[in-house]
């Protein structure tokens, strides 16, 4: 196994940023894959983003998509991989939450911790 360290400039999409777009294409170009925080990203096979000015295939929160992924709408199993980019602006919440649901799910997150 070879390991190589490269540079680039900080950029809030990740994978927009060349090291991490060559290593994208060298492997995740052929993978079915999800991605939960998708954004503007079109890297994933099946896209999410809770914020609907995205344009992904679904907007759910990002527990609701992978519970879905996992024990739903019948791809049980047929990902090879999950790109995990959460925005670092959900952070301080564990999670962006819209509006009108926050109210709602305050109750069930209300122990979630940030590392």
């Amino acid at each position: 196994m070879i390991f190589d360290r490269f540079f680039s400039m900080p950029n809030s999409h990740t994978f927009q940023m060349k090291p991490v777009a060559d290593l994208l294409n060298q492997y995740v170009s052929r993978l079915s894959c999800i991605d939960p925080f998708a954004r503007d990203s079109k890297w994933a096979t099946v896209s999410n983003d809770i914020n609907p000015e995205f344009c992904c295939q679904y907007q759910l929160d990002a527990v609701e998509f992978l519970d879905h992924c996992l024990n739903g709408w019948g791809m049980e199993g047929k990902f090879e991989t999950v790109l995990f980019d959460p925005s670092l602006q959900s952070a301080p919440d564990c999670r962006m939450l819209s509006s009108d649901r926050a109210e709602n799910e305050n109750d069930r997150y209300a122990e979630c911790e940030v590392v």
